[in-house]
């Protein structure tokens, strides 16, 4: 799947909530987000919503928001991920300028890790 969402030229949003998406699943979608030598992707839009990618999959996702600078807006609601996940995003945030939206509510991070996220939106 990572492949055909490289050189996909027009499908600009993704809606998979509810979809039963782990960690593996996560992975698969990061690969697909970091941008390789010609990629063609024009994914603005992803949801996950009511899924359970945890914190390995907010890493996955995390990494490839590092890279990746045609995505605007990121749900992942619902998701189970925790302390570690929500760290990774805030790490990500920093160097991403082009996520304009990113919703995590009924995660499980403590209050700490919110304040971390917003301080690196900016």
């Amino acid at each position: 799947p990572d492949e055909e969402l490289q050189v996909n030229e027009t499908l600009k949003e993704l809606w998979l909530g509810e979809n039963q998406i782990t960690a593996p699943g996560a992975k698969s979608l990061a690969d697909a987000l970091t941008p390789m030598k010609n990629c063609k992707c024009n994914l603005q839009k992803l949801s996950l919503l009511n899924n359970t990618i945890g914190d390995k999959g907010a890493e996955h996702l995390a990494k490839a928001l590092k890279k990746n600078q045609f995505l605007t807006e990121l749900r992942l609601n619902h998701n189970s991920i925790n302390q570690r996940g929500g760290k990774s995003l805030a790490s990500a945030l920093e160097r991403n300028a082009n996520l304009e939206t990113l919703t995590l509510c009924n995660n499980n991070f403590p209050k700490d890790v919110c304040k971390t996220i917003k301080d690196a939106w900016g």
